[in-house]
């Protein structure tokens, strides 16, 4: 892996509104890239001039450039866009894991046409007003949400902390408004509890720089308890920081593959661990909003053998995406696919666990051990290895 490259983790379809949620992966360099010249202007494609021309003269509103480079990239696959300099910037903020906003994770719903509250932090801005998981935003200070693009919506959200904004949600056909104050967010990415005197629950809730460390903190904290086997809960977490994974793998994984990156002619290379492998049965909890960076770590501790997964097939993001520096802003694009350590491809398929445990998708989590009916089928597994 270039030394130059630094990877992170961005928004897919799922995004917090104080900043970054659910991800998919991403490599950002510091370095402008190379192009090979094949003619490919603008001239080089009559299509596209003929396009350009038709939409500047006959779309039903003004489309300015940044608006074709968003949905020309868009069209290619969900996760390339286009970020101006304003989003950019915004979007490497979101990585330090703190956050001008109200605390909830976004996505688009199955039509892909409204936005859906997916997650509700606790404590947060928009858990002291009451929003709910599962809450539509039809609207944001009365400008209405139509074919919303989600890092707009998000940035839309997010602001200075003590600033006000008003949301128009819409809860089984009921529409309200609500007028929250940003806080600042820091996001606390791992929780610890105790399912009983032989088994430890660990949540992690996405990959921050401050999760491997969390990570360590909180493992080393449980050892006192003598735990003989562990839940690890990665559902609802679409995944973060790369780099986060990597250091956070370690503390699971011996020295080995952790992914394999493939572009498009095929090459592959390799990103490993470096740690000790987890010593105690361990049961990985999944469901289809486990993506990205949950996936990564999810696929290794499956196919290397130190856990079996339990839930719900995860999401299927298994694709990666390079940050170019263009003149006027900066180009997300997707350049690679990943690769599960047995070269199982991730995308599209996702992870299919050892346990299957469906619950209702139209739910809300409440992520409390003692009510959770995958939590008890981990349980069950785990009491057939401990001595």
């Amino acid at each position: 892996m270039n030394k130059n490259t630094f990877w992170i983790l961005i928004a897919s379809f799922l995004l917090v509104a104080f900043g970054l949620g659910f991800f998919s992966g991403v490599m950002v360099q510091n370095k402008t890239p190379s192009y090979v010249d094949n003619g490919n202007q603008v001239g080089g494609y009559p299509l596209i001039t003929e396009v350009i021309k038709a939409i500047s003269s006959n779309y039903v509103k003004m489309v300015t450039e940044k608006d074709l480079a968003k949905s020309m990239l868009f069209g290619l696959d969900p996760y390339s866009t286009y970020f101006t300099p304003e989003e950019y910037q915004a979007f490497r903020n979101d990585t330090e894991g703190k956050y001008g906003g109200i605390g909830v994770v976004i996505e688009l719903d199955e039509t892909r046409r409204h936005v859906r509250v997916n997650q509700v932090f606790s404590p947060s801005p928009a858990f002291e007003s009451g929003v709910e998981e599962g809450w539509l935003i039809l609207a944001i200070e009365s400008k209405e949400l139509q074919n919303p693009d989600l890092d707009m919506v998000s940035s839309m959200i997010r602001g200075t902390p003590g600033t006000k904004v008003k949301i128009t949600f819409q809860n089984k056909g009921d529409k309200f408004v609500k007028e929250i104050t940003r806080e600042q967010i820091i996001v606390n990415t791992v929780k610890t509890e105790e399912i009983d005197k032989d088994i430890g629950y660990v949540r992690l809730s996405s990959f921050m720089p401050q999760s491997p460390k969390e990570m360590s903190t909180a493992l080393e904290n449980m050892s006192s308890r003598s735990y003989k086997g562990y839940v690890l809960d990665l559902r609802r977490n679409g995944g973060g920081l790369l780099q986060a994974c990597q250091l956070l793998s370690n503390l699971f994984l011996e020295p080995g593959v952790l992914l394999y990156t493939e572009d498009r002619t095929g090459h592959q290379e390799v990103l490993k661990t470096s740690g000790e492998r987890f010593k105690y049965p361990l049961v990985v909890l999944v469901d289809q909003y486990t993506a990205s960076a949950s996936e990564i770590l999810a696929g290794a501790l499956q196919d290397r053998g130190v856990a079996v997964l339990c839930g719900t097939r995860t999401f299927g993001k298994g694709l990666v995406q390079n940050v170019f520096p263009i003149n006027g802003g900066h180009v997300k694009m997707t350049i690679e696919r990943y690769l599960t350590p047995d070269k199982h491809q991730v995308d599209t398929y996702g992870l299919k666990p050892d346990i299957e445990s469906y619950v209702d998708i139209t739910q809300k989590i409440s992520f409390d051990p003692a009510k959770d009916s995958t939590v008890a089928k981990a349980v069950e597994y785990l009491r057939t290895k401990i001595k």
